[in-house]
């Protein structure tokens, strides 16, 4: 016995702010043959979310990626985790796996050309372009350009081309086998109203023509719901509206009941048949048969003659189309009310009353949307199903959230020329949540949030992290302790927020050479040296503590031996005298955000190796050392910047000695800020004054 093959899973990747526009393409299953695994289902908060996303692309025969300019944020999970596994399947040559990129929006071509990842298992990041082929899926507008019907039809014709290049077919004929199967509808419409013109000549007035204008009528609302347009509208057009109308109103006085859909479409084809508000009607002409007189004349002859013909026009009868009727939903009175919101982990829940409506029509559908910070993570959910709470996952690194929810009502309202949507309620209030403090916007709704203990992972613990490379133990670079800690506390979030984990890095920047040779006194001096200056690979994260957290080499003491051992002590006090340099304040972005870099620009012009140390306070606070004794050779130029929070309110001063480690008794720079000259005052961290 032959069994049916399970259709192939394919997943879908996508930004959470366009959450809405992935929700409708999985909600048009026409010419589907596949399965969607997408990442906003099935997680819950003791399952790693990443360990999600790599089981679904592992268990997908292709992926769909719906490109918008949220898609392409440089810090989403789509280019640091999901585009590199799905790169690392495409390229491999024995894994029959397929990659299908959609434009959802317009992208700039400088963002696109731009923009890059690295591949699972390589060492270099590659061009998007260079790397995958777009091709040629959809039509010349991007998906949001597009109005209802036609991004319904693209979908569709999305949905055609992809289950065809997973069953080994090529790539795009969706288009085109698309317009050929409503050239063949066309064809046979047209077979049945020429079918319906010649039934009503011969026998209007019979049961036969009732049932086959109603079989006219079922076929061309199922073409209209195919998303076919009814524009160009002609005479002829309005006959057939007419004669629709006519069978629809027979059919409900004989007890036949119509589908739904059949009566919405009918209403189209009305709006579409009336011209200047004038209702269409329709003559009939009835001609009466010839009649024939026979004569005879004599016994033995017979002629026949023919009688004169009289032609009766039967009366003209004219049959009027009742009205369209048009039903107006009447608006929701009130949006629904948030009563309660609980935060778990990274989970955040609304619980809420029903929106209100005068119509008396019944909630079939909810929906609700998180967001953070301006300009960052946000995304929502929604669905044709009641529901009283709705829930949401969320990054908690950014110290707050806010919620809204909606409801929906049974029926469809208009949105504009052939256009029709949900019937959905307003949005209720934005409920905004203080992550750090656990307070509320509004006092009246109840929160229920147990704010978690930052762990002792946030911390700096007495040695570092390190991690073994080959034979080689090497430490771990910034940005490798920087996601350890956003990716510390649970799976979808972090509990290290932005001071601690600026704190902690700030920490280990402090330490130089030495102090990592006093941390690890057993070590000899072969694996001292590879922790300091890496293997010698070349690859960023083989630089060793030298390259990735503070540049001050090892204190060298020189003896010199004749008879007996003489150590050379340098000078107690430091000096700067014959060096020439300058240094300036600067900061900009750490990356992509939030937070910034501060520092001094420093150039020792001239004058020999000086050795420079940096101090900041930030807030108001006690001088932190930055650098103690950094080596900077004449002629050299360097900037010595850390990692703040924004907002930030940071001064900074330095001194330079010609003496390597010894700085005592040289006076310290006032404190600065490049073009303003030496001031007292702190600097603010914010675009203004970072540029």
């Amino acid at each position: 016995m032959n069994q049916e093959k399970s259709p192939e899973n394919i997943f879908i990747s996508y930004s959470r702010k366009d959450s809405i526009d992935v929700a409708e393409f999985r909600s048009i299953t026409k010419h589907r043959k596949f399965e969607i695994l997408i990442d906003d289902e099935e997680i819950t908060f003791d399952q790693p979310w990443k360990a999600n996303i790599r089981n679904k692309i592992k268990d997908s025969k292709g992926a769909i990626l719906f490109i918008s300019n949220n898609a392409l944020n440089p810090e989403s999970p789509i280019r640091t985790l999901e585009l590199p596994l799905i790169a690392k399947r495409f390229n491999d040559p024995e894994d029959d796996f397929y990659f299908f990129p959609i434009l959802l929006e317009d992208i700039d071509k400088e963002v696109f050309e731009s923009y890059s990842f690295k591949p699972k298992g390589e060492k270099e990041e590659v061009g998007f372009l260079d790397y995958f082929q777009l091709y040629d899926l959809q039509s010349k507008k991007s998906i949001k350009d597009l109005n209802t019907r036609k991004r319904k039809e693209e979908y569709q014709i999305f949905n055609f081309n992809i289950s065809d290049a997973i069953q080994g077919g090529t790539l795009s004929p969706g288009r085109k086998m698309i317009q050929k199967a409503r050239q063949r509808k066309l064809a046979t419409l047209g077979s049945l109203v020429a079918l319906l013109l010649v039934s009503g000549l011969l026998f209007s007035q019979t049961t036969t023509f009732r049932e086959v204008r109603i079989q006219a009528l079922i076929y061309l609302t199922n073409y209209l719901d195919d998303g076919n347009t009814t524009e160009g509208v002609s005479a002829f057009d309005r006959y057939i509206a007419a004669e629709l109308n006519e069978a629809a109103q027979e059919a409900e006085e004989e007890g036949l009941e119509l589908d739904e859909s059949i009566i919405e479409n009918l209403e189209r084809v009305n709006l579409s048949g009336s011209v200047d508000g004038e209702d269409t009607a329709t003559t009939t002409t009835t001609v009466a048969p010839t009649t024939t007189t026979t004569t005879t004349v004599a016994p033995t002859t017979t002629t026949t003659v023919a009688a004169t013909t009289t032609t009766t026009v039967a009366p003209t009868t004219t049959t009027t189309v009742a009205a369209t009727t048009t039903t107006t939903v009447a608006a929701v009175n009130a949006p629904p009310t948030i009563y309660k919101v609980t935060i778990s982990g990274s989970t955040i829940t609304a619980f809420y009353n029903d929106a209100t409506t005068n119509t008396g029509l019944n909630i079939v559908g909810h929906g609700c949307n998180y967001s953070t910070i301006p300009d960052k993570a946000s995304g929502g959910t929604s669905t044709q199903s009641p529901s009283n709470s709705c829930s949401l996952s969320f990054p908690i690194e950014y110290g707050t959230v806010s919620i809204k929810v909606k409801q929906s009502f049974e029926g469809q309202v208009s949105c504009g020329e052939g256009c029709y949507t949900d019937n959905w309620s307003d949005w209720s209030d934005t409920i905004t949540v203080n992550l750090e403090t656990g307070s509320i916007s509004d006092s009246s709704v109840q929160l229920v949030y147990d704010i978690p203990d930052p762990g002792p992972g946030c911390y700096p613990e007495t040695y570092p992290k390190n991690k073994q490379v080959n034979s080689s133990l090497l430490p771990f670079t910034e940005s490798e302790v920087r996601t350890s800690l956003n990716d510390y506390g649970n799976s979808y979030g972090r509990m290290c927020g932005d001071d601690l984990v600026n704190a902690y890095v700030n920490h280990w920047k402090n330490k130089t050479a030495d102090d990592i040779k006093a941390l690890y006194p057993s070590w000899s001096d072969s694996v001292l040296n590879t922790y300091l200056n890496g293997s010698g690979s070349g690859y960023s994260w083989d630089t060793g503590w030298l390259g990735n957290w503070n540049s001050t080499p090892l204190t060298t003491t020189t003896t010199t031996t004749t008879t007996t051992t003489t150590t050379t002590t340098l000078p107690s006090q430091g000096s700067n005298a014959g060096l020439d340099y300058i240094g300036y304040f600067t900061c900009s972005l750490d990356g992509g955000g939030p937070n910034y870099q501060a520092g001094v620009n420093f150039n020792m012009v001239s004058g020999g190796t000086g050795y420079l140390q940096v101090q900041y306070s930030v807030n108001g606070g006690s001088w932190t050392t930055g650098d103690s004794n950094y080596e900077i050779s004449s002629g050299s130029s360097t900037t010595r910047a850390y990692v703040f929070s924004s907002g930030s309110q940071v001064q900074f001063r330095y001194r330079v000695s010609k003496y390597n480690g010894v700085h005592t008794g040289v006076n310290w720079s006032n404190t600065f800020i490049s073009g303003q000259g030496e001031i007292s005052n702190p600097i603010e961290l914010n675009p203004t004054n970072c540029s």
